[in-house]
């Protein structure tokens, strides 16, 4: 048996010495140690009892109570105080009590968050109220390009991309073709305002800090989204680097206020 799988047998037993559930929350009494319903539900959620149960069973409580045995026989030969066991147990309980103050602190950022979605729905138009799904051909042009005024002149006098490709092979300039339909969502922020106030048929030129391109609109198609609708995409876009920031500055806070003490010098800069 891998010494990790012994950690999770012996973590229930642990913590149910400490944490005995509700009476009325109770599945199982194994030697007089509680087994709580929500320990069955986690179980089922990770897999780690009965993989592919969807719900509580009987197959799910017989693992937990097979567990429990172990995990009891393990204490009773102090497994637990074995160094390395020890340290696995610390470092994983440290580790889902961190995982749940942060579910905590990404929970109390609702109010604000509120806020932030009705102002980035009415910031960006194209994204949502005037959201289009476009149809579009891109020519990606390898370096090194041409003059960049000689090529926004054919540009602005082509009628079709071609014209534009046979332009650049009679210059002998690389280039290549592609085409794809996306909606508003799936193009770069920084290119979606040039492309929403374009017309279909249109093309524009589109220099980057690494290529140069022409983009054709072909086709577009109106499909806006409410600000209900707009919820859950606008909520997934600002989750992450909101949460990021709230994280450091909660973390600078709790360092800024702590008494930490380096023992163990590993040689690694620390900041102040």
């Amino acid at each position: 048996m891998r010494l990790v799988t012994l950690v999770l047998a012996v973590l229930p037993v642990l913590w149910s010495c400490e944490n005995s559930a509700p009476q009325g929350q109770i599945a199982a009494k194994v030697n007089g140690s509680e087994i709580a319903v929500e320990q069955l539900r986690y179980a089922v959620a990770a897999g780690t009892a009965a993989p592919g149960e969807a719900k509580p069973t009987p197959q799910v409580m017989e693992a937990m109570i097979d567990e429990e045995l172990l995990a009891q026989r393990a204490v009773k030969l102090k497994l637990d105080r074995r160094p390395q066991v020890h340290a696995m147990i610390e470092t994983m309980r440290t580790r889902i009590l961190a995982q749940a103050y942060m579910e905590v602190l990404a929970a109390s950022k609702g109010v604000e968050d509120r806020h932030r979605v009705r102002e980035f729905y009415r910031e960006n138009p194209a994204l949502f109220r005037e959201r289009r799904i476009y149809r579009l051909l891109e020519l990606v042009i390898n370096a090194p390009g041409p003059d960049a005024a000689a090529l926004q002149a054919q540009v602005s006098r082509a009628k079709t991309l071609s014209e534009v490709a046979a332009w650049l092979k009679r210059r002998n300039i690389a280039f290549t073709l592609g085409g794809a339909t996306k909606p508003a969502e799936d193009i770069p922020l920084g290119l979606l305002p040039r492309l929403a106030s374009m017309q279909d048929g249109q093309m524009a030129v589109v220099n980057t800090a690494t290529t140069i391109s022409v983009i054709h609109l072909v086709q577009s198609e109106r499909a806006p989204l409410s600000e209900v609708q707009a919820i859950p995409v606008i909520e997934d876009f600002l989750r992450a680097p909101g949460f990021t920031q709230l994280l450091a500055a909660e973390l600078k806070h709790l360092r800024d206020s702590a008494q930490i003490e380096y023992v163990l010098d590993l040689g690694v800069a620390r900041s102040q």
